[in-house]
C-alpha cells in the first residue's frame, strides 16, 4: 500500500520531495476498490490483447458485409508449407476454411445441405448431398463421359469396350483376364470361364478358332472344347437333361472312346458305334467262306463245300470261326444249275463244325456234289 511522506517545510526541498513521491506512487500497489472513476469497460480497454473471456461467447466480426460474415485468422506455422495464414469465415450459407492471400485454396461446407440439429457426419455424407458425383457414360461419349455406376432409375450400368481383371495386387501386366466387346453383338473372353451353375444362351455358341475341316490334327484349330478338369483320370462329357423326365451323359470316356451313359442310364458306359470302330464291334471275314459277328454276339457264317463219299454225313464243314455257345441253325442248297433232284440235310453240328448229308432223296448218297451253306450261332 502507498503511504505518503510528510511535506517538507523548506521550499528548496519541495522538488526532491515531489520526484520521490511520484516514484513511490508509480511503484505502489493500489487497491482496485479505491479507484472510483475512469475504469475501462472492455478487455481491450485494459490494453490486454491475448486474453479469453469466460463470461460470454465471443463474436468475431471480421469483414462483415454482403455474403461475407465473421472470420477468424489463424497464423500459419513456420514449417506448414503455406504461403499465407489460414482463414475460417462465414460465406453465404456456409463456412470456408482456406489459405488467405491470392491462392485461396481450401474447403467449403454448405450448411443448408446438412441435416437439422447438426446431425450431418462429414465422414459419411448422404449421397444426395454430394456434388460432382460420377455419372454413367452417355451416348456419343461412352469411353470418357463418366464412370461405371448403376443408374437408379433403370438399374443399368453403362461401361466402355473392355473390362480388365488382375489376379494379383502386385502384377504388372495390362490384365490377366479381359472381357472385350470387340464389335456389335460380340463379346470375347481372353481366357477360360468356369460356370458353377447353369449357362443359358438364346443363340448359337461357336468357337473363334474353328477353321478348315474337322479332320485337322493340330490343337490350334480346335472347335468348341469340352475339357475334363481332372486331366487323364477324368472323362470329358456334356449332359443332356429333360428335367423331370430323363438325363444322360455323352462324351469321351477315360478309355478314349465316345460313349453315352450315367445319370438315368445308371452306372454304365456304352460306346457309340461309328465307321471307325465298326470293325472292332462287327468282326467279319468277307470271303467265300466267311462270317459276320454282330454286337450281340450272334455270328452269321457261310461258305461252299463238296460232298465226298456215298455214305451219310458225306459233307463235313469246318466253320470259319467257332461260336462260343452253340450253333443254332444251319441250312444248305445245291450249287449250280443241275436239273437233277438232290436232298441236303444237316446231320450233326458242334461249336466249330457242321456236317451235311447229300443224297438223291431216294436213299442214295452222292459224292462230288457242290453245296452252298449258311449257319447261325452264338
Amino acid at each position: 500500500m502507498y503511504t505518503p511522506n510528510l511535506i517538507p517545510q523548506d521550499i528548496n526541498q519541495l522538488s526532491s520531495y515531489l520526484s520521490l513521491e511520484l516514484n513511490n506512487i508509480a511503484d505502489a500497489d493500489f487497491d482496485w476498490s479505491k479507484i472510483t472513476s475512469g475504469t475501462p469497460t472492455t478487455v481491450q480497454g485494459y490494453g490486454i490483447t491475448n486474453a479469453a473471456r469466460t463470461d460470454a461467447i465471443p463474436t468475431f466480426s471480421g469483414g462483415v458485409g454482403g455474403v461475407e460474415g465473421g472470420q477468424i485468422n489463424l497464423a500459419k506455422a513456420a514449417s506448414s508449407g503455406l504461403s499465407y495464414d489460414t482463414v475460417i469465415d462465414v460465406f453465404g450459407p456456409g463456412i470456408r476454411i482456406f489459405e488467405g492471400g491470392g491462392s485461396s485454396r481450401g474447403v467449403y461446407l454448405d450448411l443448408t445441405a446438412c441435416g437439422n440439429s447438426a446431425s450431418t457426419n462429414l465422414l459419411t455424407p448422404a449421397w444426395a448431398n454430394i456434388t460432382g458425383k460420377p455419372t454413367s457414360p452417355a451416348s456419343g461419349n461412352w469411353f470418357s463421359g463418366g464412370y461405371p455406376v448403376i443408374n437408379a432409375s433403370n438399374g443399368v450400368m453403362e461401361i466402355g469396350r473392355y473390362i480388365d481383371f488382375h489376379s494379383t495386387d502386385t502384377g504388372t501386366s495390362d490384365y490377366t483376364f479381359r472381357i472385350d466387346n470387340y464389335s456389335d453383338g460380340n463379346l470375347t473372353l481372353s481366357g477360360n470361364i468356369y460356370v458353377g451353375g447353369t449357362l443359358t444362351t438364346g443363340s448359337v455358341i461357336y468357337p473363334m478358332e474353328s477353321s478348315g475341316q474337322m479332320s485337322v490334327t493340330t490343337s490350334g484349330t480346335k472347335g468348341l472344347e469340352i475339357r475334363s478338369d481332372g486331366g487323364a483320370t477324368s472323362a470329358s462329357y456334356i449332359s443332356f437333361h429333360r428335367p423331370g423326365s430323363y438325363a444322360v451323359h455323352f462324351g469321351l470316356g477315360t478309355n478314349n472312346k465316345l460313349s453315352v451313359g450315367g445319370w438315368s442310364l445308371g452306372n454304365v458306359q456304352y460306346e457309340i458305334f461309328h465307321s471307325g470302330n465298326l470293325p472292332t464291334y462287327f468282326p467279319k471275314s468277307a470271303s467265300t467262306n466267311g462270317y459276320q459277328e454282330l454286337p450281340t454276339g450272334i455270328i452269321i457264317q457261310w461258305g461252299q463245300a463238296t460232298s465226298s463219299g456215298t455214305a451219310a454225313n458225306n459233307c463235313a464243314v469246318t466253320l470259319p470261326t467257332s461260336v462260343s455257345t452253340a450253333l443254332y441253325s444251319a441250312t444248305a442248297v445245291i450249287a449250280g444249275t443241275s436239273a437233277a433232284a438232290y436232298l441236303v440235310l444237316v446231320s450233326a453240328s458242334t461249336t466249330s463244325t457242321v456236317t451235311f448229308s447229300v443224297s438223291n432223296g431216294a436213299g442214295s448218297y452222292l459224292s462230288g456234289v457242290s453245296i452252298r451253306w449258311i449257319a447261325i450261332g452264338y
